[in-house]
């Protein structure tokens, strides 16, 4: 959640009430929000965890070598 850009605004829209009601503690900590969203995302709605589990798979996903 990161990175900048169109991605950041649909996870925004997506996972704002999440943050809030799950992890509204640790706003604006994004680092420890996203990890506060990771231990809880059977909670999380379906769109934002859509959106968060397609976020995740991208930092996973290995970089291309030039």
């Amino acid at each position: 959640m990161a990175q900048s850009g169109p991605n950041e605004s649909m996870q925004r829209q997506a996972c704002m009430g999440d943050a809030v009601r799950l992890c509204g503690a640790y706003i604006p900590d994004r680092n420890r929000i996203r990890d506060c969203m990771a231990a809880q995302v059977d909670q999380l709605s379906p769109s934002c965890r859509a959106v968060f589990d397609a976020s995740v798979q991208a930092e996973r996903s290995p970089s291309p070598r030039r």
